[in-house]
């Protein structure tokens, strides 16, 4: 096995790290899947990685796995498999920067064609994106936690930070505990995307872990409207509902402010972020070797189109490569 990359992703050298401006939805209230995980036995690793090259190419490179996990293989569009586990057990997330790409039926389809070739759901991430809508929902989140008012899940908590004059750069609250099968979470995206104007872009995410993933999976694989159903999973996980001394919570009628927010029915599948990682690509290239290559072409003599065919020569994709099993079985390979 090739051995892994020892820095993290994050601080690849070269290009890679280029920032470049993050993407923001449309105005309008959007229902999503963010995340997708599902393990296996080893024994069908090459089966699962052979599902991650034909689905999204077989540009993997080897490199760190997900925690407890010694391998890895990562593909830049969002996708890693994970094995090397003591217990024997291969993993594949497929994670929001992927799903953003894809339409709701898509994002639903992956998790069925996951379930097809043996994976075992363990997690599944669903999010409300509330853009551009002021309804202030992680304060009101915050108000009514504060006044007992959360029902299904026990415990909350407030994760904020303060820059310069006091303007927040990160308002989130974590609802139920992250080990248990249900949990939540409720957070300022836009901050998070560097969006300057706090309640610009709000989320509402919640997470299915353990006994709870199975069913949630089954469910979503089965809907004819996966919209209406990630809506009622979401608003299922957790509830706020007002004190009024009943212990029923069918007897405590619903916060007005999250009553608003899941009975919505202007509520719809969230748009497919366009596909920026060629202009990423490009930005990057260009900062870090545009202007010598310029120069060097004018120094040559000749053109900067001439002077990439000749960098490039004996690059040319006419060479015939390798078959998909032989390429399949590098990538595993020692």
């Amino acid at each position: 096995m090739t051995s892994p990359q020892t820095y993290p992703r994050s601080v690849t050298p070269g290009i890679e790290t280029h920032l470049v401006p993050k993407s923001q939805l449309e105005p309008g209230i959007f229902v999503s899947v963010d995340w997708l995980r599902g393990t296996c036995s080893e024994e069908y690793l090459e089966r699962v990685v052979e599902f991650a090259m034909k689905k999204w190419g077989d540009d993997a490179r080897s490199t760190f796995g997900a925690r407890h996990y010694r391998h890895g293989l990562d593909w830049q569009s969002g996708t890693r498999v994970s094995y090397g586990h003591n217990q024997g057990v291969a993993q594949l997330d497929v994670r929001g920067d992927q799903l953003e790409k894809m339409t709701l039926d898509e994002q639903v389809r992956t998790l069925s064609d996951m379930l097809g070739i043996g994976l075992r759901l363990t997690r599944i991430d669903q999010a409300f994106d509330f853009v551009g809508q002021a309804l202030r929902i992680f304060e009101n989140a915050r108000d009514s936690c504060e006044r007992d008012e959360l029902c299904l899940l026990r415990t909350w908590e407030p994760q904020c930070n303060y820059g310069p004059r006091l303007s927040p750069v990160k308002l989130h609250l974590s609802l139920g505990n992250r080990e248990s099968d249900v949990c939540a979470r409720i957070y300022d995206k836009g901050l998070e995307q560097k969006i300057p104007s706090p309640g610009e872009w709000e989320r509402i995410e919640a997470e299915f872990k353990g006994e709870k993933v199975r069913e949630v999976a089954q469910t979503l694989a089965q809907s004819n409207d996966p919209n209406s159903t990630i809506r009622g999973l979401i608003a299922g996980a957790f509830d706020f509902r007002m004190q009024n001394g009943r212990s029923e919570l069918a007897r405590r009628p619903r916060c007005e402010w999250w009553s608003e927010i899941a009975g919505s029915n202007l509520i719809r599948p969230r748009p497919v972020l366009r596909d920026r990682s060629l202009e990423k690509w490009r930005d990057g290239f260009a900062r870090s070797y545009g202007r010598p290559l310029l120069r060097l072409a004018k120094v040559a003599n000749i053109t900067p189109g001439a002077l990439v065919d000749y960098l490039l020569q004996g690059e040319s994709e006419s060479q015939s490569p390798l078959p998909f099993e032989e390429r399949l079985r590098s990538m595993l390979s020692a």
